[in-house]
């Protein structure tokens, strides 16, 4: 049977995946791995929200199957090149949603050296952060955000406002290293280039 309508995002653990398998492939289902993601789609496939009942183990799951949902699927997270934008729109998305891929183009409202950072730090993580905002957020590791580990936070928007002074003086001096680079996973594929451009090698 084809899932090729059901996208779906797993994070955990399920104790029982073996067991369910085999249940699964009694009533017909054959499974092309061994991952605990496949057993969890094949599961919500058949069983629907009836499998929660039956999954043991630690898990976060976001699950989407246009079969039975014709709400439109965005996809959105980590895109950057047209390979992404056909898997996305393969598996369902109707559009996706970019941000990383547009911060270093020509057009672009962000400062001469957070462009720098993005395009010539391709060694720095990405990581979530609450230092800047009191919110999580994706961002480059910089100074402020190394400094800041481990040290006591406002929550938002306080955080977001003590830090706003800053940022803002970290930009005027044309530091990087205090102001928020906030940055996808995939930033190390960001280009110098126009919106023109990157729209062009997007377009399917």
């Amino acid at each position: 049977m084809s899932f090729k309508n059901i996208v779906i995002l797993f994070n955990g653990n399920l104790y029982n995946k073996d067991s369910l398998k085999k249940d699964l492939e009694s009533l017909g289902y054959k499974f092309k791995g061994i991952s605990d993601t496949e057993v969890v789609a094949v599961s919500l496939y058949h069983w629907g929200t009836e499998a929660f009942d039956k999954f043991n183990g630690f898990f976060a799951i976001a699950c989407f199957n246009s079969d039975k949902n014709k709400l439109p699927l965005v996809a959105a997270g980590g895109i950057m090149n047209r390979n992404q934008l056909i898997t996305m729109t393969q598996a369902g998305a109707i559009a996706v949603q970019m941000g990383t891929a547009f911060l270093t183009c020509a057009e672009s409202g962000t400062s001469q050296e957070y462009k720098e950072m993005l395009l010539n730090q391709k060694t720095r993580p990405s990581l979530f952060t609450r230092a800047f905002s009191g919110r999580p957020a994706r961002a480059l590791e910089n100074e402020f955000i190394s400094l800041m580990q481990g040290q006591p936070l406002l929550p938002f928007p306080l955080q977001n406002t003590t830090t706003a002074s800053i940022r803002k003086k970290a930009q005027k001096l044309e530091n990087p290293e205090y102001q928020s680079l906030w940055a996808g996973e995939n930033y190390r594929e960001c280009r110098k280039e126009s919106v023109a451009e990157l729209i062009e090698r997007m377009t399917l």
